[in-house]
């Protein structure tokens, strides 16, 4: 049985001043693949899991013609500093596994990165993401997957710390898992996968939970964590062609 975990780091991470605000390479790559869907003039489109608003940040200013941006996460203190760093975009406390959360609004793009690692099942979030999707709409999925059919549920903490607590945040799920979830859900679905490679060298920082690069066989610069975990970041790129009826 696994212990109970906390996700204690996202407040340490993204209210530190001193972290780089130059956005993330994966935001390019969801860019480029939002831009290829060539959604309608005047398109809404909802970050799930927006911390404090780098990826919305991002869009902004790289994807012309969304009318709508909003963003949703669970930490009332990363919404607040959201809300002061961009202006005229949408931001709400909610959480991922909350239906009652997607009720409010259909949008033409959702996309969530880096927050589905969190979670130890992926069916009620993926649910949820796509009740909340217009026809046409695009759903953009960037976390680790894992190519074997293999999902990892992790637990870890931090020796010799004055807490022992258990945290959250790298899980790793299959690809299969997630083909097995789209298939299932009563949704005309199409979907590609598109790997995500980090093009430059990123040092070890202070939090080794905080990943960093080294050099593979396969890779230049591999991403690996604290943990010995090596991080393979990819994106699902999911169309929604029908809703369910």
């Amino acid at each position: 049985m696994l212990p109970d975990g906390k996700r204690i780091a996202d407040e340490a991470v993204y209210l530190d001043k001193s972290r780089s605000l130059e956005p993330k390479e994966a935001f390019k790559l969801l860019g480029e693949l939002i831009l290829q869907a060539q959604h309608p003039a005047s398109a809404s489109l909802l970050d799930v899991g927006c911390a404090t608003g780098d990826l919305l940040l991002y869009f902004k200013n790289n994807l012309p013609g969304f009318d709508y941006l909003e963003g949703v996460d669970l930490l009332e203190k990363l919404i607040n500093q959201a809300r002061k760093r961009i202006p005229g975009v949408e931001f709400r406390i909610g959480s991922a596994l909350d239906p009652e959360c997607f009720l409010q609004r259909k949008f033409d793009v959702v996309v969530c990165c880096g927050t589905v690692q969190i979670f130890d099942d992926l069916k009620l979030p993926l649910e949820n993401f796509l009740s909340c999707a217009r026809k046409n709409a695009s759903i953009l999925i960037c976390s680790p997957f894992n190519e074997e059919p293999i999902d990892v549920i992790t637990r870890y903490r931090r020796a010799g710390g004055e807490t022992s607590d258990w945290e959250l945040g790298w899980n790793i799920f299959s690809c299969k898992t997630v083909d097995n979830i789209l298939e299932q859900s009563g949704y005309d679905l199409s979907w590609s996968w598109h790997p995500f490679d980090m093009p430059f060298a990123i040092p070890k920082r202070d939090d080794p939970m905080r990943t960093w690069t080294i050099k593979t066989e396969k890779k230049p610069f591999q991403t690996i964590n604290g943990a010995s975990q090596l991080i393979n970041l990819k994106v699902v790129n999911i169309r929604v062609n029908g809703l369910r009826e």
